[in-house]
């Protein structure tokens, strides 16, 4: 009886073994890319949004994204297999950014390679170099406000030599989109944005003609 007591418990615990080994054989290797907009360089307290992407498709779970050996924050991956964080904290210099998925069940962890980043440092005195964006002829008169509805801060600029009104849709990072000329009466001089009609967060534009 004892032997087969024994016989049994080794039946067992052989069986178990094999229960965890054919667990630990279906995790699936994952993945990992990371990808920052800006790109490669941006401004001290520019916002840079960090996005991951997770594959095969399915993997769940959690990404962690660093600077270096800091942790910068924490995304959860969607349906698509992607991530994102957005921060304004990283320091002036050149930064080593990576993203480090942590697994999940039926699925290895796995880290992106370094992406560099370059944070240049805002000059103290003076303002940074022009940046042109093209309107209508004759440029008169600017406003601003969020025409869309992305809390994000448009233009509006009334062009005296072609009687439109040039809306810049802003991107969000100190730029704007090419201008859309939306034609209005004979001389636009000045300009206004506001909620005139009250019934809506969206800013609309309004511009005094010449008679």
């Amino acid at each position: 009886m004892k032997n087969s007591s024994l016989i049994s418990r080794m039946f067992v615990t052989v069986g178990a073994m094999l229960l965890f080994a054919g667990v630990l054989s279906a995790q699936v290797a994952t993945t990992t890319t990371l990808t920052s907009l800006p790109s490669s360089t941006s401004s001290l307290s520019q916002s840079v949004t960090l996005t991951a992407s997770v594959t095969p498709g399915g993997a769940t779970g959690n990404v962690t994204f660093m600077d270096g050996v800091a942790v910068l924050g924490v995304g959860t991956l969607n349906l698509n297999g992607t991530a994102s964080f957005s921060t304004t904290s990283l320091l002036t210099g050149n930064r080593s950014l990576q993203a480090v998925y942590g697994g999940a069940v039926g699925y290895l962890t796995s880290r992106s390679a370094i992406v560099p980043h370059l944070v240049t440092a805002l000059p103290t005195v003076g303002f940074a170099p022009a940046v042109n964006f093209g309107t209508g002829l004759a440029p008169y008169s600017i406003t601003t406000g969020d025409f869309n509805g992305d809390q994000i801060t448009d233009l509006a600029v009334a062009n005296y030599g072609t009687n439109d009104v040039s809306i810049l849709l802003g991107t969000g990072n100190g730029a704007f989109q090419t201008a859309v000329n939306y034609p209005v009466g004979f001389v636009p001089f000045s300009i206004a944005a506001g909620d005139f009609a009250g019934i809506t967060a969206r800013a609309r534009v309004a511009a005094a003609l010449r008679r």
